[in-house]
C-alpha cells in the first residue's frame, strides 16, 4: 500500500493547510511547483528516501526540525545548491573595491536570490582571488551571471578578471569571463556586467549582445520626467534586470544601449521612474527594443497597460463598499492590457443607487502607470447600468 504523508503550507502566515499525497513523485512536484512549502516525514520513511531514492539527500544539516511528525523538509533545503565561488580581480591599479557587489545566477530551470558577496577589508583587492560559500535554489544547468556594484558614490571602481564556481552536489565548474571594469568612469562607464557561463555540460555558450532601447515620450504637458528611469527587458533566456536609463523630455526619442547575454526571442519589457524630482510624473507611449546585430525583428511594447494590482470602491445612496482588490476577471487571463475589457464579479450589500466610484493601483511596481477609458457597472437585481 501507499505511504500517505502530510504536508505543510504557508507557514510563515500561521496558516496551517495539509495536503495529502499518495506518492513520491507528487510530493516533489507539489515542492516544485510551489504548492506546498514542506514535507513531514515519518523519521523512518525519510531514512528510506534518502538512502535509496534521494541519495545526494541527507538527514543531518540546517533547516530539519524534528518534532511530533518526524522530519520536516523545507522546500528550500530540498532543492537548494552550495556554491564554491571564486572572485579574481585584476592586478591592475585601482581594480579593488570595498563597495556591495551582487551576483544573480540564471539556469534552465530559473534564476537565483541576490547573492550578496560577503565584504571585509581584504576582499576584492586587486590581484587576489575571493573565496566564499553560496547557498540558492537550485537553477540547474547555469548560462549567465549578472554581477552588479552597488554604491552612490560615482567614483568607485572594480576590475573584474572572472568568476569561477563549482556546484558541490555535481561537482560541476563553470567559469564566467570578464576582463572589464565596473565603474561610472572607466570603459563604458556601466555598473552591471552580464557573463556567458562556460563548462563541461554546456555545448555552446550565449553570447554577449547589445540592445537598443528607444523610448517614446509623448508630446503632452508634464509628459516628461526628471525622476530616474529604469527598465527590465524579459525574453526567452531570462532577464536584463533593472537597469537605469537616462531622463526623459516630453516629445522626443530616447536612445539607450543595454549590454547583456543574449535573451533570444523578446517577449516584454517593464519600464517606470522612481517618482524622485519635481513633476516626475511621465507619460511614455511605446518602447521599441532591437539587437544591435539586426539578428532578430524590432519588438514594440505600446505603454498603457499596468502589472500592478487595481482596488475599486463604490459610493452608494445606503452605504459604501469598501476597497475592493480586482483580482479575477471574469472573460480575460492577463488583465489591464491594452485595448481590452476585463469583467468582474462582485458580491455586496445593496448600495442603493451609486453615486461615484474610486478606482486606483497600489503602485507596488516603480513608475506603474494606466490608462483607464471607462468603468461600466451593471447591477442585475436593480435592473441598473451605471457608467464612470
Amino acid at each position: 500500500t501507499a505511504m500517505e504523508e502530510y504536508y505543510l503550507r504557508e507557514i510563515s502566515g500561521g496558516n496551517r493547510n495539509y495536503y495529502p499525497f499518495q506518492s513520491l513523485e507528487e510530493v516533489y512536484d507539489g515542492l516544485l511547483n510551489n504548492k506546498i512549502d514542506a514535507s513531514f516525514h515519518d523519521a523512518g520513511a525519510a531514512e528510506y528516501i534518502t538512502n535509496n531514492i534521494y541519495c545526494n539527500l541527507t538527514l543531518i544539516g540546517e533547516g530539519f526540525e524534528k518534532g511530533v511528525f518526524g522530519i520536516i523538509t523545507p522546500k528550500k533545503w530540498l532543492y537548494g545548491q552550495d556554491l564554491d565561488v571564486n572572485i579574481l580581480s585584476l592586478r591592475e591599479t585601482g581594480a579593488s573595491t570595498n563597495a556591495q557587489v551582487i551576483l544573480v545566477l540564471y539556469g534552465d530551470n530559473r534564476k537565483s536570490r541576490n547573492i550578496k558577496v560577503e565584504r571585509n577589508s581584504d576582499t576584492l583587492q586587486q590581484g587576489h582571488c575571493d573565496k566564499f560559500k553560496a547557498d540558492i535554489n537550485d537553477v540547474g544547468i547555469p548560462f549567465k551571471l549578472r554581477v552588479s556594484l552597488k554604491n552612490k558614490n560615482l567614483s568607485i571602481s572594480w576590475h573584474l578578471d572572472r568568476i569561477q564556481m563549482e556546484a558541490l552536489k555535481t561537482d560541476q565548474e563553470y567559469i564566467f569571463h570578464c576582463r572589464k571594469w565596473l565603474s561610472k568612469t572607466e570603459d563604458d562607464k556601466q555598473m552591471i556586467r552580464e557573463l556567458p557561463a562556460e563548462g563541461l555540460d554546456i555545448s555552446r555558450s550565449l553570447p554577449i549582445v547589445k540592445y537598443i532601447v528607444d523610448v517614446y515620450t509623448e508630446n503632452k504637458i508634464g509628459a516628461g520626467t526628471d525622476g530616474n528611469i529604469f527598465i527590465n527587458i524579459y525574453g526567452e533566456c531570462g532577464d536584463t534586470g533593472v537597469r537605469p536609463l537616462e531622463y526623459s523630455l516630453k516629445n522626443q526619442v530616447d536612445n539607450f544601449i543595454i549590454e547583456a547575454v543574449s535573451l533570444k526571442l523578446i517577449r516584454k519589457v517593464r519600464i517606470g521612474r522612481d517618482g524622485i524630482g519635481a513633476g516626475s510624473g511621465w507619460f511614455s507611449n511605446k518602447v521599441v527594443v532591437h539587437q544591435e546585430d539586426g539578428r532578430y525583428e524590432p519588438t514594440t511594447f505600446i505603454c498603457d497597460s499596468t502589472d500592478v494590482d487595481v482596488h475599486l470602491k463604490i459610493f452608494g445612496e445606503k452605504v459604501t463598499r469598501d476597497k475592493i482588490q480586482l483580482i479575477t476577471s471574469k472573460n480575460i487571463k492577463s488583465k489591464y492590457e491594452r485595448g481590452q475589457s476585463d469583467r468582474f464579479t462582485i458580491d455586496c450589500y445593496d448600495l442603493g443607487k451609486i453615486e461615484h466610484t474610486l478606482i486606483g493601483h497600489n503602485g507596488k511596481i516603480i513608475g506603474a502607470r494606466w490608462f483607464l477609458n471607462w468603468i461600466e457597472i451593471d447591477v442585475p437585481k436593480r435592473r441598473e447600468l451605471y457608467r464612470f
